[in-house]
């Protein structure tokens, strides 16, 4: 055994490509000049005075700006993204208004500014910004979304919204859930907000469900990553909140009701006493088959799977799987077979509650402060699944976002950003292990939402009908969230700044087989006089990954991959930049992050938890901790000409695992099953 790290060294060398991640804000610059002579203007004020919202101009409590140099060059670093008035303003000159000028997070806005030289009664020229239909300094591989197409879209979930870009695609399925960049796996992509990363350190998994009411700007990239990066494989999307104004407060919500009875699918409910399939098995009626069987089906309505059902009087139909559910008979009269059926398939409901969705964030200076702003948002998801399966019916999903954000002088800001989320749902990917063997799959985490997509793994898992009554057949998944950090943005002069991030992303995954024990009364019901274990309505017993089938052998009443886990990460990171604007043409930027991770882990499954001790068997149970750091320097520079900008930089990684690494060999030597019981260096396991 070894310990293992890595350390990685990468040039870069990138054309027409944006700056993300560290930087703390877009820049204005540009070129100020007389309109008569084209000749350069010295010492002219470029000033930020204003910030727009929802077409309403507020003065800004906080005027940041710069001066042209001898060649009329000026620029403005470090800007907040959002929509500006710029003035600009020199003796002898009518003052150059420019509203609606839109600043975008890492992105340079590049203006030619011509000033007419003073007349009387003339004093102010005032034009509005012209939005670009080219934007020179981005690839295809980004798109910018602000609020008000955030605002005006028709989807309501932000993980559809950003599913809808190009090559970009909204993934439900066994191996996880997640947005699949250019084909790429979910784990991937990493969503951040505010720069604080979402992504769970074990499994890689982001946080989808953002408040899009509380965005002020989304970025997504999905290729072309600077040497700034690390850890980003697929793609990244970037959440830039709101604010606030010390001007005024504002509130901005969204909410959608459904009523009880709206499905998701076609038809009638196939669980309901109107289906097919209770129309079969349980219906006694003249236009039922209940007693006589599919045999008498002259209209051909009967599908081929249940063609082989005889009947309820048929004195060899529904004598199979008794021992299960603890019946110790050969055969059950007709009628009490029928009413035996009725309890191991209930009528399940579908669409019984409503859909709730709320989103909502307030804004506005923070009350008892002089230079504080604040944002409150939370948002609150509650939907029925489109189909009955699983230990819950619904999908949960909450979270409360705070930022209070501090200018304790001119030239700093201070932002402080708590988000917490919660989500309870189903989890529908594979086991932590398979067959005792110690495997982590991470993808154990995908779940189930009501996303389209999402609905649609739903549908497909009920392709198989013989699993339609067998809720145990999913597991139950709770998670939660924290991301919290602190950031200190220090302007150093107009063309220089620096900022110090500290960040925290907490993350803890509860999953739990739908088990039942069958030892309790409450698990049984009456059968007429018999007790009967009650399934599937009890879940699977003691969470056994072993199925049970009903009294045909047609479906089943229980078990499934059942897995257990009680995990957490929990990752502290320091981040730090420093950009200079050197000349005209060079944008030069240096950074670091350090990440320390305590990753527990406490999984397996039932089989494993039933050998745990028993002599002789190894310990197959995942009870480890592991205390991975990483770290990355990177230096680079943006060249911005006239008609091509390109960045080139290197940088430099660092990983090391903090944990002994096991090489499997072949033939599988005795070392292999003496490491099921190997005590970890770091907890004892």
């Amino acid at each position: 055994m070894s310990t293992r790290s890595k350390f990685l060294f990468m040039p870069a060398v990138m054309a027409l490509l944006p700056f993300f991640l560290f930087a703390a804000g877009g820049k204005i610059s540009g070129l100020i000049f007389d309109r008569e002579t084209n000749e350069p203007l010295v010492a002219a004020n470029v000033m930020i005075t204003e910030r727009w919202d929802n077409d309403e101009a507020i003065s800004l409590d906080r005027v940041t700006g710069s001066f042209s140099d001898q060649d009329g060059y000026f620029v403005i670093l470090n800007v907040t993204p959002g929509t500006y008035t710029l003035r600009i303003s020199m003796m002898g000159y009518s003052d150059l208004i420019m509203e609606k000028l839109t600043v975008n997070l890492n992105r340079s806005t590049h203006l030619e500014l011509p000033m007419t030289q003073k007349a009387i009664g003339l004093e102010a020229v005032t034009v509005i910004a012209e939005k670009e239909i080219i934007k020179p300094d981005l690839a295809s591989s980004q798109e910018i979304v602000g609020r008000e197409r955030l605002e005006d879209a028709p989807v309501m979930r932000m993980d559809e919204f950003i599913s809808n870009m190009k090559g970009i695609e909204l993934v439900s399925d066994q191996d996880g859930a997640g947005l699949s960049v250019r084909g790429g796996e979910v784990q991937e992509t990493d969503i951040q907000v505010d720069g604080i990363s979402s992504r769970d350190a074990r499994s890689g998994n982001s946080y989808l469900s953002i408040n899009a009411s509380s965005v002020e700007e989304l970025q997504v990239l999905t290729g072309g990553f600077e040497a700034k990066y690390g850890g980003i494989q697929s793609g990244l999307v970037n959440v830039v909140t709101k604010e606030g104004s010390r001007e005024k407060f504002d509130f901005s919500a969204r909410v959608n009701y459904t009523p009880v009875g709206q499905q998701r699918f076609f038809g009638g409910n196939p669980w309901g006493e109107d289906g097919i399939i209770y129309r079969v098995f349980a219906d006694t009626s003249e236009s039922g088959f209940a007693y006589i069987g599919a045999a008498a089906d002259t209209a051909g309505i009967i599908p081929d799977v249940f063609s082989t059902f005889r009947g309820w009087e048929y004195r060899r139909e529904g004598t199979q799987n008794y021992a299960i559910i603890g019946l110790d008979i050969s055969r059950l009269p007709t009628e009490l077979k029928r009413q035996l059926w009725m309890i191991q398939h209930p009528a399940y409901e579908v669409a019984s509650h409503p859909d709730i969705y709320f989103e909502g964030t307030l804004t506005g200076p923070l009350p008892f402060t002089r230079n504080a702003t604040f944002m409150l948002a939370g948002k609150v998801e509650r939907s029925e699944f489109a189909f009955p399966i699983g230990p819950r019916d619904n999908y949960l999903d909450w979270n409360t976002h705070l930022k209070i954000t501090l200018h304790p002088s001119e030239r700093s800001k201070v932002s402080l950003s708590g988000m917490y989320a919660n989500m309870s749902t189903n989890t529908t990917s594979r086991a932590s292990t398979a067959g005792g063997g110690l495997q982590d799959y991470s993808s154990r985490f995908g779940y189930l939402s009501n996303s389209e997509q999402a609905v649609r793994q739903q549908a497909s898992i009920l392709s198989n009908y013989a699993q339609m009554y067998n809720k145990s057949f999913l597991q139950k998944l709770d998670q939660v969230w924290f991301m919290g950090g602190i950031k200190w943005n220090q302007t150093l002069t107009p063309s220089s700044y620096f900022t110090l991030e500290a960040q925290v992303n907490y993350q803890d995954n509860n999953i739990q087989p739908m088990s039942a024990d069958p030892t309790l009364a409450s698990s049984y019901t009456l059968l007429d006089t018999f007790q009967v274990l009650n399934y599937p309505l009890i879940g699977t017993p003691n969470g056994s990954t072993n199925y049970g089938k009903d009294l045909t052998d047609l479906f089943y009443i229980y078990g499934g991959l059942q897995a257990v886990d009680s995990s957490y990460t929990l990752t502290t990171a320091l981040k730090g930049s420093y950009t200079a604007q050197l000349g005209q043409f060079n944008q030069f930027e240096a950074g670091f992050n350090f990440n320390y991770t305590k990753l527990f882990v406490y999984a397996g499954t039932w089989y494993q938890s039933s050998q745990m001790y028993v002599t002789g068997v190894p310990d197959s149970w995942q009870y480890y901790t592991a205390n991975p750091i990483e770290g990355g320097l990177y230096v680079q520079d943006k060249l911005e000409f006239k008609g091509m900008i390109a960045t080139i930089g290197l940088r430099a990684d660092y990983f090391n695992p903090q944990k002994d690494a096991f090489v499997l060999e072949h033939p599988i030597s005795q070392a292999y099953p003496d490491f099921y019981n190997l005590t970890y260096q770091y907890l004892p396991g």
